[in-house]
């Protein structure tokens, strides 16, 4: 997450892994509300593989 110009990971939720069984997803949350100007995602697949984004979901508070 970037906030005031300086990119930052977040804390997951302690129950939150990254998974590397076949056709399985993934779901990441932060370990508490963020508050960010960006969200940047970064992803390194492994050697011969394939990976994408599926969906993105944020919820934006006033």
């Amino acid at each position: 997450m970037e906030k005031d110009g300086k990119w930052e990971p977040f804390k997951l939720y302690t129950t939150d892994r990254y998974d590397t069984r076949a056709n399985q997803y993934n779901v990441v949350h932060p370990a508490a509300p963020l508050e960010c100007d960006a969200i940047r995602i970064l992803m390194t697949p492994q050697k011969d593989a394939c990976m994408g984004i599926l969906e993105v979901q944020v919820a934006f508070e006033e």
